[in-house]
């Protein structure tokens, strides 16, 4: 056929019937053994000296296999596709899909050696939020409303041309769906209700960070060392422990002019003492 349509360049329209009302029944034909020919195109359909169609390249890789079995009951039915000898396609009467499962018992189920999921934006985008993925998670109400009950977002981080991702939890409050968690690029997990801290342990000089929660002190290893805070965040807390045994003190500096205990200056923790601190507006270091 290709042949043809290179020496005439077009067909006409009664051409055109006769040769697609025999693509046509072949398909039908094929159908009707449960074959899928997936590989349709100009340079697979054969001219025969009589002017007859003939399907051709039916290779593994172009042909899908589809099966009904029929059970017992009424309705008990399951279609089965087959796209080669490796990969099938389930789909129950439950209505539950198998991929490479052919008795799936949840609403999706694939069985493989690495049954990974992925999901891929295909946009190019770099502002934040862009190249976003979406899982949402729905119920319906007793008067059949259906409802977005959580749903988990993965998005660019920033604007910047990177790799960076973001993770965004937001679960439905009763009036839709609201941000309740978000991990950033930089590892920082926040909630609704603030950040997520951490514990951490330090034997030398450092500047506390944004994630610095519970701050364990121990000059024992290293000599006295001081431990400065950063610039002020309504809300920010601390508590700062000398965990040494060795008579070495911890020194904690505010930054610049910020208050710490009500005065401009600096505090030593001798071993065993702790400090809890959080930061005020007009307070400063409480």
């Amino acid at each position: 056929m290709s042949e043809l349509l290179k020496s005439r360049k077009q067909l006409t329209e009664p051409e055109a019937r006769y040769y697609l009302t025999q693509v046509v029944a072949g398909l039908k034909y094929l159908h009707e053994q449960q074959i899928i020919h997936r590989d349709i195109k100009i340079g697979n359909l054969y001219l025969t000296s009589e002017l007859c169609i003939k399907l051709g390249d039916l290779s593994d890789d172009d042909v899908g296999m589809i099966s009904y079995e029929h059970g017992a009951q009424a309705g008990d039915n399951q279609m089965n596709f087959r796209a080669n000898a490796i990969t099938s396609f389930s789909l129950a009467s439950s209505g539950y899909a198998g991929f490479n499962e052919m008795n799936p018992e949840t609403a999706v189920e694939i069985t493989n050696a690495a049954p990974y999921l992925t999901h891929h934006n295909s946009t190019h985008e770099d502002t934040d939020g862009s190249r976003e993925s979406r899982f949402i998670f729905k119920g319906e109400q007793s008067g059949g409303e259906e409802t977005a009950g959580f749903q988990f977002e993965a998005s660019h981080d920033g604007s910047n041309d990177d790799q960076k991702f973001k993770g965004v939890w937001s679960v439905n409050t009763g009036s839709g769906l609201v941000e309740a968690m978000r991990l950033d690029s930089d590892g920082v997990l926040t909630t609704k209700s603030g950040q997520i801290l951490k514990t951490s342990r330090y034997t030398s000089t450092q500047i506390l960070g944004a994630t610095d929660h519970q701050v364990f002190c121990n000059p024992s290893l290293g000599g006295a060392f001081t431990v400065s805070l950063p610039a002020g965040i309504v809300g920010t807390e601390y508590r700062i422990m000398n965990t040494g045994t060795t008579g070495k003190n911890v020194t904690i500096a505010p930054d610049g002019l910020e208050l710490l205990i009500g005065v401009n200056s600096n505090f030593v923790l001798r071993d065993g003492e702790a400090l809890q601190i959080v930061y005020e507006n007009t307070e400063g270091w409480a």
